[in-house]
């Protein structure tokens, strides 16, 4: 949490990995692929590179799609 401008630790505020959840993707492009739409969710552009035959989970071992799409990237992930 912030107080007076600076980050600390504090009990008040679960720790999470996607503190910020998810955003939208607004590039035309990703990873060279022209997306249909000038904004979609995460999940859409999950769904819409698999339509593809694409890998599409490998997208989230991109740290920059990951930090944008950090909450459907944890819950696409493989518990063993």
């Amino acid at each position: 949490m912030c107080m007076n401008g600076e980050c600390i630790e504090s009990n008040l505020v679960p720790a999470t990995d996607c503190p910020f959840g998810d955003d939208v993707i607004v590039n035309q492009t990703l990873f060279d692929i022209p997306l249909p739409s000038v904004q979609m969710t995460c999940d859409a552009v999950l769904n819409y590179v698999s339509s593809l035959n694409l890998f599409a989970l490998a997208y989230c071992a991109s740290p920059s799609f990951r930090s944008v799409c950090c909450n459907t990237c944890k819950s696409k992930e493989i518990i063993s």
